[in-house]
């Protein structure tokens, strides 16, 4: 059975490519402290 993170990065691949490219620009890829979650944060 896959862990809770291995199903977060299932559900979320478009999240995770838009965090990396996210971190080129931004500080740890995200502008408020508070809408930054790990592994990254979901992409609305």
């Amino acid at each position: 059975m896959p862990t809770i993170e291995e199903q977060y990065l299932l559900k979320h691949p478009i999240s995770q490519e838009t965090y990396g490219s996210a971190t080129e620009v931004f500080p740890d890829g995200v502008t408020h402290d508070n809408r930054f979650l790990m592994p990254f944060p979901i992409v609305a």
